[in-house]
């Protein structure tokens, strides 16, 4: 017995974010092609808490409704206002489909012959509504968690504060997946973040990925849907150095300029347009910025600056000065 996890979707009705319903199909299609026994999503399907409009809600049962899979949707911290009231609990009623939106240990076909699992929804309240899951050395195989841990690094470099990873005590689990961080890795053994299947802002510049888990192996499945992207260059030709962004994608360009250019800005940013255009590109904007010669910083006062920033903090600020592409900075970040 085999089931796909994702987390993260955040669907809402923007016109711009219109991209991120392409994951549902595709998870549609890939379940049945793999014949998974059902796929799940680790909290926040939507991006807004609740009030949706009726084209949103509309599109997505409907898509529910012909769905030929099985589905169990954990809810996340944006699902709700009441924790007792989901927007979408309605789906329960579907037969297809399980919501979860209290603490729940159940079975299911996970991995194997349905499995023992634990599935915890985002609340506030963990340390009250979590501890009888792990009283008297209750263990289970798998566990699925819509939550930041303590000690989580965001993409910026910087520590998150979340759950304790204490919490869950080594030897009462097998695995722990995590909602909620939008950019997929480790926790701590045998933790980890899901991550969202696509990059869902602008600024973000993880691989989406979904999970693949069977009885005898657990893999990552990238569904290679539309991406978001932020540019920094100093001319039109810096564009194409860009070779990881495809047709379709999503792209927010900077342009960074001396101020003795900025009366030809009007030019730049229409040749800038065409050969974006021409690379299949959809723009989300074409900023400028200025480029400013900065003065030569003391030895010691760098040595100061570097005790407040982290490494990957430091190296994004670098690739965003030098308008390193994409590439480059992550080769650089896994450096460090």
């Amino acid at each position: 017995m085999t089931s796909i996890w994702t987390s993260d979707i955040h669907l809402d009705a923007s016109t711009k974010n219109e991209y991120r319903f392409d994951i549902l199909p595709w998870l549609e299609s890939t379940a049945l092609a793999k014949r998974v026994d059902f796929v799940g999503i680790n909290g926040d399907l939507t991006e807004a808490k609740d009030k949706h409009p009726s084209t949103l809600v509309n599109r997505i049962v409907e898509f529910f409704a012909r769905s030929k899979n099985q589905w169990v949707i954990n809810v996340g911290n944006h699902d709700f206002y009441n924790p007792e009231c989901p927007f979408f609990g309605f789906l329960r009623n579907f037969e297809n489909i399980r919501i979860i939106q209290k603490p729940t240990a159940i079975k299911l076909p996970v991995a194997a012959d349905y499995t023992r699992t634990l599935i915890l929804p985002s609340t506030k309240n963990w340390q009250e509504l979590w501890s009888p899951y792990f009283e008297n050395g209750l263990s289970y195989p798998y566990v699925f968690v819509h939550a930041t841990f303590d000690g989580t690094t965001a993409e910026t470099g910087f520590k998150l504060s979340g759950v304790p990873i204490k919490w869950f005590p080594r030897n009462q689990y097998g695995r722990v997946y995590a909602g909620d961080i939008h950019m997929p890795g480790p926790i701590s053994k045998r933790m980890e973040y899901i991550g969202s299947p696509h990059r869902v802002y602008f600024g973000d510049t993880f691989d989406p990925r979904v999970i693949w888990i069977s009885k005898k192996e657990i893999f990552d499945i990238y569904p290679g849907l539309t991406s978001r992207h932020v540019v920094v260059i100093r001319k039109v030709g810096d564009l194409k150095r860009y070779e990881e962004i495809r047709a379709g994608d999503q792209v927010k360009i900077r342009v960074r300029l001396r101020r003795s250019d900025f009366p030809e800005w009007v030019r730049i940013r229409k040749e800038i347009a065409e050969e974006a255009a021409s690379l299949g590109w959809v723009s989300h904007g074409i900023e400028i910025k200025e480029l400013i010669q900065r003065e030569k910083l003391s030895e010691e006062v760098l040595a100061q600056a570097a005790k407040y920033m982290p490494p990957k903090a430091r190296m994004l600020a670098y690739a965003d000065t030098k308008g390193l592409s994409e590439a480059e900075t992550k080769f650089g970040i896994s450096l460090l």
